[in-house]
C-alpha cells in the first residue's frame, strides 16, 4: 500500500538502491488521486527479487 502523496519519482527514488528500474508508476484514478498501489519493472530479475524481499511489509507514507 502506498500513501496517497506518493508519485512515481517518490516510488522510483525508494526502489532505486536495488537496481536499474525500466519503468515505474503509480496508478492513479479518474479523479487524478493515487491508487494505493504502484508498479516497478527492473532491469533484472535478481534485483526485482532483492527488492521484493526487502520491501515487502515496509510501511510506506504511514500505510502498511
Amino acid at each position: 500500500n502506498l500513501s496517497d502523496k506518493i508519485d512515481h519519482n517518490g516510488l522510483n527514488e525508494m526502489f532505486a538502491k536495488y537496481g536499474n528500474i525500466l519503468s515505474c508508476k503509480v496508478a492513479m484514478g479518474d479523479d487524478g488521486k493515487s491508487r494505493g498501489f504502484g508498479f516497478v519493472q527492473f532491469e533484472k530479475m535478481e534485483d526485482a527479487d532483492k527488492a521484493v524481499t526487502n520491501m515487502n511489509g515496509t510501511v510506506v507514507g504511514g500505510k502498511p
